[in-house]
């Protein structure tokens, strides 16, 4: 990973700064999917049948949940390039269109856009994008839906991230779409 993509990482990350409080995992429900509930910025998500939710802490603290495939041991779950997460902190910019142009912007050198398009997700403005993502010798095509929401303290911005190799994309797309289609805000 070079310098430069290092500094843009973190200053990403930056642009979403918020504690790592008010992340929750609700047990399993009567199918054996887990859901994840984040009781701060106050979303849920079902966990594809025989994905595994993370709940420890992450290195950065926008990330509000990862879920990858079960695999044989820990080491292989966390090396996976095949995974659900989901970002969220307060929008620092005026607009989310903005807040996609400066993603784009610290990411240039590592991503190679397929396609936008704009849309409404769960009754709010959305950008839906389909990317290729190099780092170093690993690839991954990533589909990333960058939506904000208000509350009564904030504008937040919510990244909803799906992540696999590119010669597995295709085939996960359907589970992709059934975590996407879970999500709700309360």
């Amino acid at each position: 990973m070079s310098f430069l993509t290092i500094v843009h990482s973190t200053m990403h990350t930056l642009l979403l700064t918020l504690s790592a409080w008010g992340r929750g995992f609700v047990g399993l429900d009567g199918g054996g999917q887990g859901i994840f509930n984040d009781a701060q910025f106050h979303f849920t998500l079902t966990a594809p049948k025989g994905w595994h939710i993370d709940r420890e802490p992450f290195l950065f603290p926008a990330l509000r949940v990862g879920i990858t495939p079960k695999l044989r041991n820990d080491a292989a779950r966390k090396q996976s390039k095949t995974y659900i997460k989901v970002a969220a902190g307060t929008l620092l910019l005026p607009t989310l269109e903005e807040y996609v142009q400066s993603s784009f912007s610290f990411y240039e050198d590592a991503w190679a856009i397929e396609t936008t398009r704009d849309f409404e997700f769960l009754g709010a403005p959305a950008k839906d994008v389909l990317l290729r993502q190099t780092m170093g010798d690993s690839t991954t095509k990533i589909r990333k839906i960058f939506t904000v929401r208000k509350t009564k303290d904030a504008q937040n911005v919510f990244v909803f991230s799906f992540s696999a190799p590119p010669d597995e994309y295709d085939a996960l797309r359907d589970t992709f779409d059934a975590a996407l289609q879970s999500i709700s805000f309360l």
